[in-house]
Order: C-alpha cells, then sequence, then structure tokens
C-alpha cells in the first residue's frame, strides 16, 4: 500500500496546485504530505515548522482550493 501511495504522489502534477491555486512552495510541501496521510504533527515533524505553522498552511490551502476539509484536499489532488 505504502508503494502505491507514493507512486501515486509522485505522479501527481503538484506544479498544477501553484499555477491553478496560487498556492505557495511551502504549501503545496503541506499538501504533498497531506496526500500521503501525514498527520497536523507528522507535518510540523517532516517540516521542521510549528504545529500553528502548519495549520495555518492547511487554513490557507482550504480557502485558495474552495473546500472545507483535508479530505476534500486530498480528493482534489487525486483526481487533479
Amino acid at each position: 500500500m505504502a508503494i502505491l501511495k507514493r507512486v501515486a504522489v509522485d505522479t501527481l502534477p503538484f506544479s498544477l496546485l501553484t499555477e491553478k491555486y496560487k498556492l505557495t512552495h511551502r504549501e503545496v510541501d503541506v499538501a504533498k504530505l497531506l496526500v500521503l496521510g501525514k498527520s497536523d504533527k507528522m507535518i510540523q515533524r517532516d517540516m521542521g515548522i510549528s504545529i500553528h505553522t502548519v495549520r495555518e498552511h492547511l487554513r490557507h490551502i482550504r480557502g485558495k482550493m474552495g473546500v472545507c476539509s483535508r479530505l476534500e484536499i486530498v480528493s482534489l489532488l487525486i483526481n487533479i
């Protein structure tokens, strides 16, 4: 299962996130980890940022993508 997730993430067109949704580089990084099923705490640890910053990135991503939840973010990303 982990291999399938890795392949799926590697093939997702994350560059479109910057073009279509105007996500910053760091927001794209958070989105990639989100697709892998990482929790806020795991994202914090992996990126070396505060939990507050993780949640702010997620809030900005939801706003820019016009969704209300992390599940909707992942759904949009895997269906681009």
